[in-house]
């Protein structure tokens, strides 16, 4: 089994809705974490072929807890849409509750924990991009200049 299957299955039901890019994301978060804990893995390495290595394993799980926690900020899977033949074919994606982000982020610190690394606290994140656009071509009322 591939760590891409291993990481497809961990997510039943989703799993094979994540993109390779989603997943190799989280992946390439094990090289870039500085603790000699973790090895840097790849989405084609054969999980049967580290068998009882320590540091392989807890690098999977890593790279699982960094998914989760990407997907903590998500709102959907998105759709997908293809042509077969003449037909059009789309599938929808699977929206995602505040219950569900907070399922995510939950699971994910609980890995964290037992890899022994501190939580990780998405709050600041969950709110998503502020929006400014009523700032736009808004007159300058400060009389030092500049934005206030």
């Amino acid at each position: 089994m591939t760590v891409e299957e291993w990481l497809r299955g961990k997510l039943q039901g989703i799993g094979n809705q994540l993109t390779l890019n989603e997943l190799q994301v989280a992946v390439d978060a094990t090289g870039d974490i500085d603790d000699e804990r973790f090895m840097a893995i790849s989405l084609t390495d054969e999980k049967d072929d580290y068998r009882g290595n320590k540091i392989f394993l807890d690098s999977l799980w890593y790279a699982l807890s960094e998914l989760l926690s990407a997907m903590s900020t998500a709102t959907n899977t998105g759709q997908k849409s293809e042509k077969r033949g003449n037909r059009q074919i789309t599938t929808g994606g699977i929206s995602y509750t505040k219950s569900d982000r907070d399922r995510y982020l939950n699971r994910a610190n609980e890995i964290r924990k037992n890899l022994g690394l501190a939580p990780k606290d998405m709050e600041t994140d969950r709110e998503g991009m502020s929006d400014y656009t009523y700032m736009r071509n808004r007159p300058n009322t400060c009389t030092k200049g500049g934005w206030r």
